[in-house]
């Protein structure tokens, strides 16, 4: 077992400099995300029109008194 010692300010600079690097590293790949999702096709966008709206209500309205 390692014991527990006071770090120099050299140690401690060193440590905090690759945690930042492996920090910057890990959020440089979940923002590019993986190969396989950057490659997916987008999905579809349906606009929502006034009909679709009333369509909603009135299922719903039938659900509730049921």
């Amino acid at each position: 077992m390692m014991a527990e010692h006071i770090r120099n300010p050299i140690e401690w600079g060193f440590d905090q400099t690759k945690l930042a690097a492996l920090t910057a590293g890990s959020l440089g790949r979940s923002v590019r995300g993986s190969q396989e999702s950057r490659d997916a096709a987008m999905p579809a966008i349906r606009r929502i029109k006034a009909a679709d709206l009333r369509d909603v209500l009135v299922r719903a309205l039938g659900d509730f008194e049921a």
